[in-house]
């Protein structure tokens, strides 16, 4: 009997998972060993390992060829080196299936010469530096790797979106049992109490099209590489528009009312933006007032609890932009902007260039909006002016 042997966390489980070991079978092996992680040390899990053995449980189930095991749940070993010996000793001719990008980075494990000594690798590629590839699978074939790349590109799927992505109720790249698992456990429910809070301060369409930033800033921020904080990037997306409804400035007078004693700083703060002068707001991309985004930041702070001025910033400049933005700012502003839900001329452009070249996207988003509000004739917000003119130049 030949095994490959799949390694991963599964966290969870996806069907490019399973075509992947369906792949295998395929080419020749007559068993595939699902090895599920305990604790990797090249990344955190924050979820549980027996509901991750459950989860696979579920995706497998009807694939009598592929084999769950779980050996390094049930040890404290976290490297190849140590528990590969362990997986041929229980199941004897064995190859071990890797990611192009883990050959690659083979210089990196812990004790590679030994891994290599254990047993032949199978490399799956996607979308790897297929140069650096090569030189890596050369350099260790020259120490004694048996090495075979397969012929089999698997689709760019990412664990990560998908359990962010269910945060907001939406199951995709998930078999259904998985799905129905994920649901009905409610795994990746970390943000339900701020999503419940979040319907109650704004409309229905608003709340949605909250959520549809959310999902589109966080996928910009893998597909961008941007390597933010996700949950930075969750938090200040689902809460970019908490300022915008009738009743923002009551919410804020409600939160913080100001005794007659009040502080100097407390008064300035709540003032600056509940007395705001709303003759001098001019009109912002979609014709109304911008001073949602200065009360979303204080109403983030003060009723969602959010401290990070990550977050916070992020907030409050979604709609007019600024001079010199960090990251985390331009990605909501442009989130915002595309999310499935926009439908205005030339969207797919503009989200097809954010993708291949994030400043470039950011730097066209504003643009369209300048142009937007020029076109109508409406004063233009001293920051959004600022900001066209600093990217410009």
């Amino acid at each position: 009997m030949k095994y490959a042997v799949f390694g991963g966390t599964f966290d969870p489980p996806h069907t490019e998972h399973l075509s992947m070991m369906r792949h295998l079978l395929d080419c020749g092996y007559d068993r595939v060993i699902a090895l599920i992680s305990g604790n990797p040390p090249h990344k955190s899990c924050g979820t549980d390992g027996e509901v991750r053995l459950a989860m696979l449980k579920a995706a497998i189930a009807g694939e009598e060829r592929i084999v769950v095991d779980d050996t390094e749940l049930r040890t404290q070993l976290r490297y190849s080196a140590d528990i590969l010996p362990i997986i041929k000793e229980k199941y004897g001719d064995i190859d071990y299936v890797i990611g192009g990008d883990s050959l690659i980075n083979l210089h990196k494990w812990s004790r590679p010469e030994r891994v290599i000594k254990i047993c032949p690798l199978t490399v799956f590629i996607r979308g790897d530096d297929y140069n650096r590839l090569i030189d890596a699978k050369r350099y260790w074939e020259d120490r004694g790797a048996k090495i075979t790349v397969m012929d089999y590109t698997p689709r760019d799927i990412s664990s990560t979106l998908i359990r962010y992505a269910a945060m907001l109720g939406i199951y995709r790249d998930v078999p259904e049992k998985v799905a129905d698992y994920i649901a009905c456990n409610r795994l990746y429910d970390k943000y339900d109490a701020i999503k419940s809070e979040l319907r109650l301060h704004v409309k229905p369409a608003r709340y949605e099209h909250s959520l549809r930033t959310c999902e589109c800033a966080v996928e910009l921020n893998y597909y961008c590489k941007l390597n933010l904080d996700y949950d930075k990037v969750f938090t200040a997306a689902l809460l970019h528009d908490c300022g915008k409804g009738s009743s923002q400035f009551d919410i804020l007078k409600s939160m913080r009312p100001l005794a007659p004693d009040a502080d100097f700083e407390d008064r300035q703060t709540v003032e600056q933006v509940v007395e705001y002068d709303r003759s001098l707001a001019p009109s912002d991309a979609v014709g109304k007032p911008v001073e949602h985004q200065f009360a979303g930041a204080i109403i983030a702070k003060e009723l969602f609890g959010i401290e990070d001025e990550q977050i916070l910033d992020a907030i409050r400049y979604h709609c007019t932009a600024k001079p010199d933005m960090s990251d985390m700012e331009k990605l909501i502003y442009c989130a915002d902007a595309l999310e499935s839900g926009r439908n205005y001329d030339g969207v797919e452009d503009l989200r097809a260039l954010i993708k291949r070249d994030f400043n470039a996207g950011f730097a066209a988003c504003l643009d369209r909006a300048y142009s937007h509000v020029a076109a109508k004739g409406g004063k233009m917000y001293y920051l959004t002016e600022q900001a066209q003119q600093y990217y410009n130049k």
